[in-house]
């Protein structure tokens, strides 16, 4: 599978109307016909055509060989994919008229060729020299089948010199009338089909000799062929146009033709991101290459614009840095701040610059100094003063370690509030107490302070011991129980009596008191 580009091959037509259009005659046609396979595509070819293939494009050529694409006195025919995802995006380019002295002109029409739908484009490239009227140089007729497949769009094209297409049009229309995509029955030896001259088979065309037309040299010379100087000279046209005495110079039109169209796509795809200036540098670029008065007038016309917009801007910004020169006397660093930035964005300035850095040290030192003193007074317990200055720091310049500050700060002075409620006041004495009597070993009137501590205020530290202190009491309570048990059923029943009421003393229960009365009772017996 072959891949070509339709723009290079207009690029290719382009270049010869800017060097002047074409010259020398076409050799004439012979009346023998072969099908041949381009591409994925069978098409009626005259034996007369040579086999055309170079720079992954292949195809059939009349009159002389083209050179680097394209040369003088060429008609050529190619078919292949151009990568594209839609046929639209392959006729996009084939629309485009070259501006400057060249001219476009273009038709055309839905038809299906090789029983399939595809669009046929006929455009005709003209030069226009000085007063004269446009004169055609160039035609190209071109079929684009509208199934792209994954591959790319698949198209045929065939153009060249306007004079050769007009002598071969009715070729031409045969050639794009015969294409098909199956491949079509071998023709028997020495058979002629209906209508078409010829025995040559599919893949054998008959490759005529190579007839070069003379050319016509500056000093209107004719350059013949070396071989022979014989015959007569070459019939010159009747178009009076520049001639190049080598195709080098002719290749270097055709690059020129070539960098300037793909700089001013460059140009044209820029501007539509808001690059202007990428975009007039692209056009500048295009217009050292070809000139064209159009797009020198629309760079102009950009040029303008951008230098008014610019007057505008300057004067827009001159504003708003004397709106911040007026704030600023008035003491409002931060809105004049505001406003000399507003300034820079609008128009990058040198003295508004060395301004707001100005202003941005004087708001950052203020903001320190605060911040200093807000931790002196911090260190000093003085936690109201310090929130106070580290609130203030924050009015000149906003930092986030100053919010952390406050936040801490804050947090300090609730605890101090609370611990002065009279609340905590209260919890804080019946925990004090209960602490004196668990040193005097009186735990379980320790507990009972614990505990109302807690309802006033509750403390984790002070819940915790509490809990660990009546596990304690509980546990060393029912030890003494267990104990006057053995005793009383040992019948040792007055020193159970006391192990029961030594119980009491560490974790008094109901049950127990009640225990302890039936056994003083019995005792009395």
């Amino acid at each position: 599978m072959r891949f070509f580009s339709v723009r290079r091959f207009c690029v290719f037509m382009i270049a010869w109307a800017v060097a002047g259009g074409f010259s020398g005659a076409a050799s004439a046609l012979e009346n023998t016909w072969t099908y041949q396979r381009i591409d994925s595509l069978y098409i009626e070819i005259p034996d007369s055509w040579s086999p055309y293939s170079k720079k992954g494009s292949s195809g059939f050529y009349t009159g002389k060989p083209p050179s680097g694409g394209a040369s003088v006195g060429s008609l050529v025919l190619l078919a292949g994919r151009e990568k594209r995802n839609r046929y639209e995006d392959v006729l996009a380019p084939l629309r485009r008229s070259p501006g400057g002295s060249i001219e476009a002109l273009f038709h055309e029409e839905e038809k299906v060729v090789g029983g399939k739908d595809a669009v046929l484009f006929t455009n005709e490239i003209s030069r226009r020299e000085k007063d004269e009227a446009a004169r055609p140089f160039i035609r190209m007729r071109s079929v684009v089948w509208k199934d792209a497949a994954e591959d790319g769009v698949l198209l045929l094209a065939v153009g060249g010199d306007a004079a050769l297409f007009d002598e071969h049009a009715a070729d031409i229309d045969r050639m794009i009338a015969s294409v098909r995509f199956d491949e079509p029955p071998l023709r028997q030896p020495g058979r002629k089909l209906e209508g078409i001259g010829g025995h040559a088979a599919i893949g054998e065309p008959v490759l005529p000799p190579i007839d070069l037309p003379p050319i016509e040299l500056e000093s209107g010379e004719t350059a013949e062929n070396e071989e022979t100087k014989e015959g007569p000279p070459a019939e010159k046209t009747s178009r009076e146009r520049p001639v190049f005495n080598s195709d080098a110079l002719l290749e270097e039109e055709i690059r020129k033709a070539r960098t300037a169209l793909s700089l001013r796509d460059e140009g044209e795809l820029l501007l539509a991101k808001g690059d202007r200036e990428g975009a007039m540098d692209r056009f500048r670029r295009s217009l050292a290459n070809v000139p064209d008065e159009d797009l020198s007038a629309f760079v102009e016309t950009l040029g303008r614009r951008a230098s008014e917009e610019h007057k505008a801007e300057e004067g827009r910004a001159s504003l708003l840095r004397r709106e911040g020169m007026e704030l600023q006397r008035d003491g409002k660093l931060h809105e004049a701040l505001t406003k000399y930035r507003e300034s820079l964005a609008v128009n990058d300035d040198e003295t508004v610059r060395e301004i707001v850095l100005g202003l941005e040290k004087l708001l950052q030192e203020r903001a320190s100094a605060l911040v200093a003193q807000g931790e002196a007074h911090e260190a000093g317990g003085r936690l109201e003063e310090a929130r106070a200055a580290y609130a203030e720091s924050l009015s000149w310049v906003d930092e986030e370690f100053v919010r952390r500050r406050i936040a801490a700060v804050e947090r300090l002075i609730r605890e101090r509030q609370e611990a002065a409620s009279p609340e905590r006041v209260l919890a804080a004495t019946l925990r004090n107490e209960g602490k004196a009597l668990e040193e005097e070993g009186r735990l379980y009137e320790a507990l009972g302070k614990y505990r109302e501590s807690l309802k006033s205020y509750e403390e984790q530290e002070l819940l915790t011991r509490a809990d660990a202190l009546e596990t304690e009491l509980k546990e060393r309570a029912r030890a003494r129980i267990r104990e006057g048990g053995a005793l009383q059923r040992a019948g040792r029943y007055a020193e159970a009596l006391e192990k029961f009421r030594e119980s009491r003393r560490y974790y008094p229960r109901s049950e127990v008191d009640e225990h302890i009365r039936k056994l003083e009772e019995f005792l009395k017996k």
